[in-house]
């Protein structure tokens, strides 16, 4: 997949370069594009402003975009964009692509030496007309390395192709010799020698705003799911983590309540249960129709709790607190069942105990009432008899959506867990963002060092620390962040596994454990403590945990346990031909 720099264009570009920004990214080649955004203007007095440029095993190409009417009159060039403004230039592009292109070899050849590969690579140019057909002639018009809308997008690289033969044979025309060809590491050192002195690196805290903006864009594509939930009375909605499977289920509990239905919406995770009660708040018209709250929570309202510690808390919470819940029903009617069921969640919630204790709390119970179950089985970390509660829901005919489109991870994020787990992601994902870091560490002093660096520079680069959220499959005291607070010289350190919503503070780093932060997210996210891989199970925790990154997402694992890591990646890797 071509890796954009940086992942996104300013909203402010024009359509042109936004046309080719799109169709450049779909490329599924090992291509680095820079474009105009990323130059610093001390770069820009040697060479201009570039478009952009390709790196390729072909080469370097630069890109010259010139959108709207373009047309010469009188050896004037004459540019007029969407608005009817027009600009005049005696320079035509092709002079000025041509010229840019020669600007940038000079510059790289006295930056990494004349016998560095990138300076010996092949270069060329091009100019692209995105709106129009442009087939004019002239001394200084160049057809064949014209890109214009006779093209599809489809089309673009043999479009490359090419303008990197026009180029190669003018180079052995001229000096009787071509430019070499780039390898995928020599591509990989264009990266790192361009990135730091040819582009004005945005920010990392600049980075993952745009990258949550375009998130937020895609979960408006989930709304169009509305019109077949509201015309279903019972559905079972399956989407892998980041689909909005909670947006959706809280948006449908509040569209309920406002006109008028009892709404009991149910989580498993005490953590996303208050988070969502905190949304909830300033909803005035509905918020009093929704009881919001975890399953067992709800659930100990009505029996006997204080004997708790006399069982193994599992057994308790899986098989005694449900037992006696339906005991209460048989001899006691309910005071007021509710008029819908949402259950967010779904996969830690679908056991035969747990949804006969469901079918008391609705009208018309579950073959004959409105529910509504979200759940994704990639992250069913605690129920191991999913698959015998999603049969008895299956029986009440319900209708099955799945939801298709990753609102909360970026590519790269998403890849990675496909291949750090070998749990395939049906899911389509659309925003491109960062590389995820990973590193690993050999003991407890050396991850923490790791981490403070890693916050340092997040925090230097304008994350918020509200943004970061640092995750473990251990809980705080068998974590490697154990003993010492390593945050007291730069802020805050808060562990919120077992913390109220409402007690948590902006200006802080925040640890929790991977699963009591299920179903939550967060810009940030700092995974420690990855010790293993293979099992089935702690396959299921880390993708629970890499998949709460939305923007970007950092990896700390033990190096004794590389060796089964890669063997899982390699495994995904023959898995899936990624």
């Amino acid at each position: 997949m071509a890796k954009m720099i940086p992942p996104y264009y300013n909203d402010d570009v024009s359509n042109a370069e936004k046309k080719l920004f799109k169709a450049l990214q779909k490329i599924d080649l090992d291509w680095i594009v820079f474009h105009s955004l990323s130059m610093g203007s001390h770069i820009k007095k040697v060479f201009g402003e570039i478009d952009f440029v390709i790196v390729c095993k072909e080469g370097i190409l630069c890109l010259e975009i010139k959108g709207g009417a373009v047309f010469r009159e009188d050896g004037i060039w004459h540019f007029q964009d969407r608005f009817g403004n027009t600009n005049t230039s005696t320079e035509g592009p092709f002079k000025q692509v041509i010229g840019n292109m020669f600007s940038l070899q000079k510059y790289i050849k006295e930056k990494i030496g004349y016998q560095h590969p990138l300076s010996r690579c092949q270069y060329a140019s091009g100019v692209v007309f995105p709106d129009i057909a442009f087939n004019r002639k002239g001394p200084d018009i160049i057809q064949e390395i014209i890109y214009d809308d006779r093209y599809t997008d489809e089309e673009i690289v043999s479009y490359v192709q090419k303008t990197f033969s026009y180029w190669r044979e003018n180079t052995k025309e001229k000096h009787g010799f071509e430019g070499n060809k780039l390898s995928k590491i020599e591509i990989n050192q264009a990266e790192n020698i361009l990135r730091g002195d040819f582009a004005c690196v945005p920010t990392l805290g600049k980075i993952t705003d745009e990258i949550d903006k375009r998130l937020i864009v895609l979960t408006e594509e989930q709304y169009n799911y509305f019109k077949m939930i509201s015309v279903n009375k019972r559905i079972l909605i399956n989407g892998g983590a980041g689909t909005g499977k909670t947006l959706l289920a809280l948006e449908h509990a509040k569209q309920l309540a406002s006109m008028g239905k009892r709404v009991l919406y149910l989580c498993y995770n005490k953590l996303i249960s208050q988070y969502l009660k905190i949304s909830l708040a300033d909803i005035d018209k509905c918020s009093n129709n929704i009881e919001l709250t975890n399953f067992h929570e709800y659930i100990s309202r009505f029996i006997k709790t204080s004997d708790i510690k006399e069982f193994n808390q599992q057994q308790f919470f899986k098989k005694i607190m449900p037992e006696r819940f339906i005991e209460l029903t048989e001899t006691n009617t309910l005071d007021e069942k509710f008029d819908v069921l949402i259950i967010d969640e779904g996969q830690d919630l679908l056991t035969t105990e747990y949804l006969f204790c469901l079918d008391e709390l609705l009208k018309g119970g579950l073959r004959e009432g409105s529910w509504y179950v979200f759940y994704d089985s990639n992250q069913n970390i605690y129920n191991t008899y999913f698959d015998e509660g999603y049969s008895l829901l299956q029986e009440c005919q319900p209708t099955i959506l799945y939801l298709q489109v990753n609102c909360r991870n970026t590519k790269q994020i998403g890849t990675y867990n496909m291949l750090m787990t070998g749990l395939k992601q049906e899911e389509i994902l659309k925003v491109d963002g960062e590389n995820v870091q990973s590193e690993g560490y050999d003991n407890n002093k050396e991850l923490q060092s790791k981490v403070v660096k890693v916050v340092k520079k997040l925090k230097s680069e304008g994350i918020k620390l509200k943004d970061i959220v640092i995750l473990s499959p251990y809980s705080f005291e068998k974590s490697a962040l154990e003993g010492n607070d390593i945050f007291k010289s730069i802020c805050t350190f808060q562990n919120i596994s077992s913390m109220k919503f409402k007690a948590i503070l902006d200006d802080s780093i925040k640890f929790s454990t991977i699963q009591s932060f299920k179903g939550m997210e967060s810009k940030v996210i700092i995974l420690i403590d990855f010790d293993r891989f293979a099992d089935p199970n702690i396959r299921l925790i880390n993708y629970t945990g890499i998949s709460r990154a939305k923007a970007l997402l950092y990896i700390f694992y033990k190096n004794d346990a590389a060796t089964e890591m890669q063997e899982v990646i390699m495994e995904s890797i023959e898995k899936y031909s990624v």
